[in-house]
This record gives C-alpha cells, structure tokens and sequence, in this order.
C-alpha cells in the first residue's frame, strides 16, 4: 500500500519552497511548499491542534507535511492504492487541480479499463478497486493525458492572455511524470 511520507516527500519536491511569495497570474497567491496562503488558513481553521502559522512564508517543511496529510492524505484512501507512482500521482493531481483530479481520474480509468465510471468527483470504492485493479505503467499514461488536456484547456481559457502561458512548461512537465524527459501527450 502506498505509503504518505514518500508520497509527501515527492510532492514537496515537485512544488519546492516557494519562499511565502506571490508569482504573477498564479491564482494561489503567496505560496510555500506548494501550499497557498488561503489554504493554510484553511487548515488552521479545521486543525487549530496542528499550530500552525498565520503567514504562509513562515511554514515549515514538517509543518506543510501536516497539511497535506490532514487536507488532502487523510480524506482520501491514497494509503489504500497498492502502487505508489499511482498514489503520488493522484495525489499530486489532487494537490495543483482539487476534486477535478478525481473526475480525471475516473476518466483515465474508464480509459484504461473500458468501464464507465461516471466523472462524480469522488474517490468511492468502485473507483479504488479500479485503480488497483488497473495496470500502473498504463493508468499513469492516462493520467498524464487527461492532466495535461486539462492544463491545456485551463491556459486556453486565460482572460488575460498570456498570463497562464507562462506556466505552460511547468505544468505540461508536471503531466508527463512519472516518465521525466517525455513529451507531454497533449501540448
């Protein structure tokens, strides 16, 4: 089963530390260790046990782990997916795109599977036994598909062209792992 400290490792390494800072046209504010500022207030509320800090740029590494664990680990059964590239990867399509990963998800599988998983928004056990039930190295082909057309549709859509294109390398680059150096399936 997957494990969430190699999961969380991962994801503090693909959203690195950010520093408490804003980038232009990224919707999520100032951010550090790929946790917005709206977001940790968020955690603070539903977790005032965890103490965490008022201002982003002052999180610690142990202190975003928390948050990813009590936000987006523990809510979902990522510790019952028996592959961990898989894990790491839903997780971290949870982590950037929210509930949207999850119908990406069960469009992936329907993929992958043949099966018809309507796109709910919701990790149930029908579409965990799914993922398990899926092979990984083709689920995780899937996955990347759907997240980048996602990404895709998500810079098309920009009011303000071209502030979202900028983050197009990064994010046709975030679809594509597990497998570095691959194009993105969809540009």
């Amino acid at each position: 089963m997957a494990d969430f400290y190699r999961a969380v490792d991962f994801i503090l390494l693909e959203e690195g530390d950010g520093h408490g800072r804003s980038a232009k046209g990224d919707p999520g504010c100032a951010t550090r260790w790929g946790i917005t500022q709206l977001t940790l207030d968020h955690a603070r509320e539903l977790h005032p046990e965890l103490g965490l800090p008022a201002s982003v740029a002052d999180l610690s590494r142990d202190q975003a782990k928390d948050v990813y664990r009590v936000l987006w680990w523990d809510p979902q059964p990522y510790g019952s997916i028996a592959d961990q590239r898989v894990a790491q990867k839903i997780l971290s399509m949870d982590v950037n795109m929210g509930p949207t990963a999850i119908r990406l998800l069960q469009l992936a599988l329907n993929a992958v599977l043949g099966d018809h998983l309507p796109g709910t928004f919701l990790f149930g056990p029908q579409t965990l036994a799914d993922v398990n039930r899926a092979d990984p190295a083709a689920l995780l082909v899937a996955l990347g598909g759907q997240q980048s057309a996602h990404y895709r549709d998500w810079i098309a859509a920009d009011p303000h062209p071209p502030e979202r294109e900028r983050f197009r390398a990064g994010l046709m680059s975030r679809s594509a792992w597990p497998y570095p150096g691959r194009a993105p399936l969809v540009a």
